[in-house]
Formats: structure tokens, sequence, C-alpha cells
């Protein structure tokens, strides 16, 4: 049997190959391609050892990544009596936010949900970013300016670095959760994706960062030992996930201009040989 499913979350052309790797270790999967481009995978494989359920579990084990079943029966709402009927009904664990657009399938409203997550969490995270722009340009030109230090303002640079830390923790592990948990998953199945790469970044940022705050004299004797970088990893996470926001939603557009150039097109065509219509 030969299928083709959406597969939604991925971002980078290491995501399409890990999500090969992984159905294709599948038993009773003979071939399988993912196209990054149209966010498509396209499988053929033994019904008697392999079902929806279980590629969609396997998917789902190489990161943050989805796969739609377009065969349910529910990809397009076909009228609004229809779509009040099932508005609130749950699938796969996703809450169904058709809105009024009854043409929308259940793939392009899934991705709608999840833009909508990210727009939210990257305005949170734009918000907590703030404060480090300003302590940014606060160490970098305000020596030079005259400007009282932190110690001096806080006290003590202890407590320089604690608000730092309380600040950069949230955002690092709850608003860039999504990174970190794709990268152990792919990490899981023995494997890497990009989101392992700014895991370990700013993950050991935050580490060592977190160290030189509790345990100031650790690097001492280092050049450079007693700073800390909390704010490189909370930039780091803000702009990969604005990055992510402006992607997704630059697909979004193009995908609906196809879709209305598609509706542009004549239904009814009439036809002249030897001048006559047929």
């Amino acid at each position: 049997m030969k299928q083709t499913f959406p597969i939604i979350g991925m971002h980078c052309a290491s995501c399409k190959a890990l999500i090969e790797d992984v159905v294709s270790d599948l038993e009773g999967v003979t071939s399988v391609g993912v196209n990054y481009a149209t966010e498509k995978m396209t499988v053929e494989f033994d019904e008697k050892k392999v079902d929806i359920a279980t590629l969609r579990k396997t998917v789902a084990s190489a990161g943050s990544y989805e796969l739609v079943d377009t065969t349910a029966g529910k990809t397009v709402l076909a009228s609004p009596p229809e779509a009040h009927k099932i508005e609130s009904e749950k699938y796969q664990g996703h809450e169904m936010n058709m809105g009024h657009d009854y043409g929308m399938t259940l793939d392009e409203d899934m991705r709608a949900t999840r833009y909508k997550t990210l727009k939210s969490t990257v305005f949170w995270l734009g918000i907590g970013s703030i404060p480090f722009v300003f302590i940014m340009f606060w160490m970098s030109i305000g020596l030079s300016l005259g400007w009282m230090m932190p110690e001096k303002i806080f006290g003590s640079i202890f407590l320089f670095h604690l608000i730092q830390f309380l600040v950069a923790t949230p955002i690092l592990f709850i608003g860039g959760s999504v990174i970190f948990q794709s990268a152990i998953s792919a990490f899981k199945v023995k494997a890497s994706n990009m989101d392992t790469l700014i895991a370990l970044g700013t993950g050991m940022a935050w580490i060592y960062s977190t160290i030189v705050t509790f345990f100031p004299n650790t690097f001492a004797g280092v050049s450079g030992g007693t700073e800390v970088y909390f704010e490189a990893a909370v930039f780091i996470i803000f702009f990969i996930m604005l990055g992510r926001l402006l992607e997704m939603r630059a697909k979004g557009q193009a995908s609906a201009a196809i879709k209305a150039l598609l509706h542009l097109q004549a239904k009814e065509a009439t036809v002249i040989r030897n001048k006559k219509e047929i």
C-alpha cells in the first residue's frame, strides 16, 4: 500500500532525513520519501505489519513532528452544519478550531493552530528578552558613559546574576521547550537535528552561567570566568522561534495564494472544432 501524509513540524533538511530514517527502520515499510518543500511523506508499506497509528507514533518519536491522517474522513468540512457538529471535537489530541473556513483541510487547521501557539510564544519571549537588551547596552557602553555598574545598584554582583538566572530560565525551558524536547527525542533514536545544536549551545551557556552565578570562584582563574551569558541563550532562543514563526507565516501565505489561483480556473470550457461548438 502506498500513501501520502502531511507532516507538520519540519523546519530544516535534517528533519526530513531524520523522519525518513526512523520510518524506514519499521518492519513492513518498503520505501519512504519526505518532501520538505511540500511537507509531505510518501510511504509504501505492508498493511498487515504496519498501520497508520504506528507510522504516526514513529514520526512523533523523532521530534516535534506530527503525521496527519487525512484518510479519517474528516479532511474537509463541506458544510456549516457539519462544521458545527465537530467544531469542538478533538482529533488526535488537538482541538479543532475551524472558524468559518469550511474548506480548510485538517492539516491546514492543525498548522493554523500551531501558528497561533507559536505566535503567542514568540510574543512572550520578546517581552522576556527586553531586560536583556537593556543589560547588553548597559554593560557595553555604560562604563564609557560613566553609568553606575550593576554591582553597585544591586548591592552585589550575585544578586545581579541571580535576577538574570530567574528571568532566563523560564524563557529557555518553557518558551523554548519545543527545541529541547525535539533534541531529546532525536537523541533517543540516536540521531540529531538542528534543534540538537541549538539545545547544546543554549544549554551549555545556561549551565556555565548558572555555575558562575552560584559558585563564582569556579572559573575565577580564567579570563572572563566571572561573566554570565544568560542573554546570549535568551536571544538565540528568541530569534530561532521568531524565524520559525516568519517561515510558517510565509508558507501559509504561499499556500493560500496557490489555493486562490486554483479557484480562479475555469470550471467549464467550450470546445470548437471545425468552426462548430461541441
